[in-house]
């Protein structure tokens, strides 16, 4: 067949980043003849460990920066690993720019950059400070130290419990900054009990 009576058309628009055929070369169908890269949209690659992965859900917005070009863009999150990487332990997450500019080149050195909020510190307390309702629900109390008349009295206060951490648990809501807790023989109290810190 003439070349002049052939056509070569490719299924995606894009650039020719490679060539694997050269004049006078013999092809049978199917042959690889070009490398194409479609860069209308990019992807940046690249792995974060296991508490990293709360800032990059699906679909959220990641700045990244491009050192060569001296830009920042906003890209979207559109694929997380369900599993960590067996060699590095990471888990491998795929962030993917608008190129409408064609700008970005494919083996660009990207900066993705987390804005991190100050951590929140919250109360953590041993779980033989908890005292659970006689009904067996959910609804949890601790004892607090309170101060009247130059005495000491446990006072029974409601709290929300959070995530646990090891023989100890988070505590959501219920208790004020320097507020004292009793934590251990807390079966032995009830409200208004006196009560004698040891220091």
């Amino acid at each position: 067949i003439a070349v002049g009576d052939t056509n070569l058309v490719a299924p995606i628009s894009g650039e020719i980043v490679a060539k694997q055929l050269e004049r006078g070369d013999l092809v049978n169908a199917g042959t690889l003849a070009f490398t194409l890269d479609n860069t209308r949209v990019v992807k940046v690659d690249f792995g974060v460990p296991d508490n990293m992965l709360p800032h990059f859900k699906m679909g959220a917005p990641v700045p990244v920066e491009l050192e060569a070009l001296g830009r920042s863009f906003t890209g979207r999150v559109t694929q997380v690993a369900a599993s960590a990487n067996r060699e590095s332990r990471v888990f491998n997450i795929e962030v993917t720019l608008p190129n409408a500019d064609r700008s970005l080149r494919v083996g660009m050195i990207a900066t993705v950059r987390v804005d991190q909020a100050d951590p929140q510190i919250v109360p953590v307390l041993p779980m033989t400070a908890l005292i659970t309702a006689e009904s067996g629900s959910n609804d949890y109390s601790v004892f607090t130290i309170r101060e009247r008349d130059g005495k000491q009295f446990a006072q029974l206060k409601s709290v929300r419990i959070g995530e646990a951490v090891g023989k100890s648990v988070v505590i959501n809501e219920g208790l004020l900054p320097g507020e004292r807790i009793i934590v251990n023989r807390t079966n032995q109290l009830a409200d208004g009990t006196l009560v004698r810190v040891i220091d």
